[in-house]
């Protein structure tokens, strides 16, 4: 890749949203939502493409969130706990 150019991986969202970020999650190919580049490109891209650039590209603190949410997964139907297993996994928690 050239010097000033980024690569990019797509992300899709269970509601259908549709992202080119410049992260992916560890180990896959998968765009990462908390990358510093974000474009969205869903809907009709010659109108609705949106960039995003995040000032401060720091990642959020997922350790202390998912310690959290182990200590009340029990409340959690198995409904609930399929979603958050899938967004903890794009998080790179496991």
């Amino acid at each position: 890749m050239e010097k000033g150019q980024i690569k990019l991986y797509y992300h899709k969202t269970y509601g259908g949203a549709e992202y080119l970020c410049s992260e992916c999650i560890s180990g896959t190919n998968e765009g990462s939502l908390n990358s510093k580049y974000i474009v969205r490109i869903d809907g009709d891209i010659k109108k609705d493409t949106e960039l995003f650039i995040k000032e401060d590209a720091e990642k959020p603190d997922y350790k202390k969130a998912y310690e959290c949410l182990m200590e009340c997964w029990d409340s959690f139907d198995d409904t609930q706990k399929a979603i958050l297993d899938k967004e903890l996994k794009e998080c790179g928690l496991y």
